[in-house]
């Protein structure tokens, strides 16, 4: 079986929901005779081996967006020959026929419209409303975009690896997955070091200069001094230190030496625990550094001088803290539970007029040294820990960016949507959006921290415009009064609306509602199909430059240009706008720069914009645009403006007027967009 063919049906069997290390076995016995398939009957072959395997929903688990994964666990669940049908169809264009065919299929009604059906009916049990052909054939379509990006988790070898014998081991799963990358980097920066400084060949230590009794004793008093410094830093014994993330590893190594000296007898054993101990040595002399030890020492490491390079350092900083401070709050956590009885004396006392004890009042102070708040919680009389707080702040000036700051108070009200309930109003849902949609313009586009932050946005996004089964935003087909007042509340002020990309999309919704009298439409479906990628997302980046487009950005640029349809372009601000406008200038597009000009009077025709020589933007490129950003807004309604400062790397600033048409941004067009004076 050639490799094209095997990838495919790969994505076909994980579509149809088979168990990931199932199938291997299948393709290995669909593909097992040594002759030229054709692709129909490869896929019959699958479909026969795979028709009473066990299925799963949990596929659905590795799709990108939460909206994508909930409809692909409902598609996974339906029978067999149903989830199999739309699969074929949808995702490998197989014709209706064909389909009929591979399924052995003897209903008269068509498999395809059959399954379609189906799975319609039970979204509009799990939904609350009616979805058309037309829609469900699109959020499918989604699906299918979203199972292509799946990284495939199948071995190529169906046999599962020996599993080593385990040892006992004080560390948790996730840390010991940690200790394999440390030792590893271990290897490569200092085995050199160990050759050079500590030679295999130790004649001068046979001869009795150096023994290990002596070795081992040096050190543990170098331990010993290391571990008291970070119990004084951290107010944490040994064995709690043992737990952690920054210092298990090195106690570890410290109490397998022991171990291993105990049972040394040969030379080769002597030996190789002396270069154990050599290279515990040479880890020691970099010193054991707590979590914000290292976060703040990293300041004079991190170099950055675009806004872009600023906001991943400030990334990759707080990542490190988070992960090196492992193990950490557990521990803090139970030592504050020991104290909680102190705070029964709160009842009836206000929390200014409440003091601790020396031992707790140490131990918070302590613990906010170490990059956590420490927070009472008057009612149930507990205390509560998180990472940050003002310590946190204060520590970390230079290194934590304003939005990486509020990011880690967001993280502390995870989620905010949980089994389709939430804590939250309404009103409180639009001004979580917005701040949220704030933070993550600052953040860095595609890291864990980020994405996190995005899929919670998201979710409150889809919680206000689609609602759930048990908290619907219709109500006899109309837009419920609350969920209405709510999105008005949301889109009141154009300022936000015009920053925010949520609070642009759910105004877009809302004009969208009010042309039919805030009916629900199968246009506002479609709309709502149409939505790709979250809305924030649209104002966020990975890339250290603004070009090229991120490929969510593309996908709204290709989207445009296909449809040419204005609402596409709602639920983007100026800043992106600009970017597909200057975007479409240097790929010589004519039509879609043309379709995002403003009609203003200096606006050309189409016949002269379509004669216009691009030549002069196309050579200038845009690597080297580093940055795009808001400097100024002006006016009110319809006739509003911001303007947009690209800076290129050479210190040319120049701005493109934006502005607002029928609630899409449009570029004005000036002659120097197409000249040289454009900077360059």
């Amino acid at each position: 079986m050639n490799d094209y063919y095997r990838e495919e049906l790969r994505k076909f069997l994980f579509s149809i929901g088979v168990k990931a290390d199932l199938i291997h076995a299948v393709l290995a016995e669909a593909g097992k005779e040594e002759k030229r398939f054709e692709r129909q009957e490869l896929f019959q072959n699958v479909i026969n081996s795979a028709e009473n395997l066990p299925s799963t929903v949990k596929n659905a688990e590795d799709l990108s967006y939460a909206e994508d994964r909930e409809l692909f666990a409902e598609m996974l669940s339906l029978p067999f020959e149903n989830r199999t049908a739309i699969v074929l169809f949808h995702f490998f264009n197989f014709k209706e026929k064909e389909v009929r065919q591979l399924l052995s299929w003897t209903v008269e009604e068509s498999p395809v419209e059959a399954s379609e059906h189906l799975l319609a009916k039970n979204l509009e049990k799990q939904l609350g409303f009616v979805i058309g052909r037309a829609e469900l054939r699109r959020l499918v379509k989604f699906i299918n975009q979203e199972v292509e990006k799946v990284k495939w988790k199948i071995p190529d070898d169906p046999l599962p690896s020996p599993v080593p014998e385990k040892k006992e081991k004080s560390h948790t799963g996730k840390n010991k997955r940690n200790l394999l990358i440390f030792a590893a980097v271990f290897c490569v920066l200092f085995v050199p070091i160990l050759l050079l400084n500590f030679p295999g060949d130790r004649d001068e230590e046979a001869e009795g200069s150096v023994t290990l009794e002596s070795e081992l004793q040096e050190l543990d008093e170098k331990i010993l001094q290391n571990v008291e410094r970070l119990s004084e830093e951290t107010g944490l014994t040994r064995e709690e230190l043992e737990r952690t993330q920054f210092a298990g590893y090195y106690l570890g190594i410290h109490s397998s030496i022991h171990q291993e000296a105990n049972r040394a007898e040969t030379e080769e054993e002597i030996a190789a625990v002396f270069s154990q101990i050599n290279l515990l040595s040479v880890l020691r002399e970099n010193e054991i550094q707590t979590p914000m030890e290292q976060l703040i020492s990293s300041r004079d490491q991190l170099e950055a001088e675009t806004e872009a390079e600023i906001r991943m350092n400030a990334d990759q900083a707080l990542e490190a803290f988070l992960s090196y401070s492992d193990g950490m709050k557990e521990i803090y956590e139970e030592k504050l539970k020991e104290l909680e009885p102190e705070l029964s004396q709160l009842k009836g006392k206000e929390i200014a007029e409440f003091s601790f004890s020396d031992e707790a009042s140490q131990l918070i102070s302590k613990i906010e040294a170490n990059g956590f708040q420490v927070m009472v919680n008057p009612s149930n009389q507990t205390f509560q820990l998180s990472p940050g707080g003002t310590t946190f702040e204060e520590m970390t000036e230079g290194i934590m960016t304003f939005s990486y700051l509020n990011l880690l108070k967001e993280m502390n009200n995870f989620p905010y949507i949980q089994n389709s309930e939430t804590a939250y109003s309404y009103a409180e849902i639009t001004d979580k959006l917005l701040d949220t949609d704030g933070i993550l313009r600052g953040l860095h586009y595609g890291t864990r921290l980020s994405d996190d932050l995005l899929s919670q946005n998201y979710e409150l996004l889809r919680f206000l415009v689609n609602g759930t089964a048990d908290h619907p935003i219709h109500q006899e087909g109309k837009l419920r009064d609350e969920v209405r007042e709510a999105w008005e509340t949301l889109t009141s002020d154009e300022f936000e609306v015009d920053w925010s990309n949520s609070a642009s999309y759910v105004a877009m919704l809302y004009r969208e509602y009010e042309k039919n009298n805030f009916e629900v439409s199968e246009e506002i479906y479609e709309l709502k199909a149409r939505l790709t990628a979250p809305p924030a997302a649209f104002g966020m980046r990975a890339e250290l430059t603004v070009f090229p487009l991120e490929s969510h950005l593309r996908s709204r640029y290709n989207m445009y240009s296909a449809f040419q349809d204005d609402r596409d372009l709602s639920v983007l601000t100026p800043i992106e706008i600009a970017a597909l406008y200057i975007n479409a200038l240097i790929e010589n597009n004519h039509e879609l720069s043309y379709m995002l000009m403003a009609k203003t009077e200096n606006h050309p025709s189409e016949t002269e914009w379509g004669g216009k020589d691009l030549l002069q933007v196309i050579d200038m490129g845009y690597e080297n645009i580093i940055s795009m950003n808001v400097i100024q807004a002006n006016g009110k309604g319809e006739g509003r403006t911001w303007i947009v400062r690209m800076t290129h790397s050479d210190g040319i600033k120049k701005n493109f007027i934006i502005k607002n048409e029928n609630h899409v941004w449009k570029v004005i067009f000036e002659e120097r967009h197409v000249s040289g004076e454009w900077g360059f």
